[in-house]
């Protein structure tokens, strides 16, 4: 919503960028409870500008954003919100690196 601290039109949808250090559960609630949701990198142009605007807002932490994966490395990665499978990763081909441990979508800013 707009009005709230650290909110930013990227590519004409509102994003909060929310200064608090959360688990990747209380972070999906806190978006719920705003009427929103985790960003889900769905093109490499928009994740590309909310990954720096939140590393400007952020002063370089960690992000959480919305996909999720029961497998961890050997996915499949889905979007958080829909279910829905990811078709094409836009992360580095290095990525995600903690086998099954990483179950989560983040940026490390």
């Amino acid at each position: 919503p707009r009005g709230e601290p650290n909110t930013f039109i990227i590519d004409g949808i509102c994003y909060i960028f929310v200064n608090q250090q959360k688990t990747f559960n209380d972070a999906k609630s806190y978006c719920q409870s705003k009427r929103g949701r985790l960003f889900e990198p769905r093109s490499v142009h928009t994740n590309k500008l909310v990954y720096y605007k939140g590393a400007e807002v952020l002063n370089n932490k960690a992000m959480w954003f919305g996909i999720i994966s029961k497998n961890g490395k050997s996915g499949p990665w889905k979007f958080a919100t829909s279910g829905e499978n990811i078709a094409q990763t836009i992360w580095s081909s290095s990525q995600p690196d903690n086998s099954e441990s990483e179950l989560c979508g983040f940026y490390n800013l």
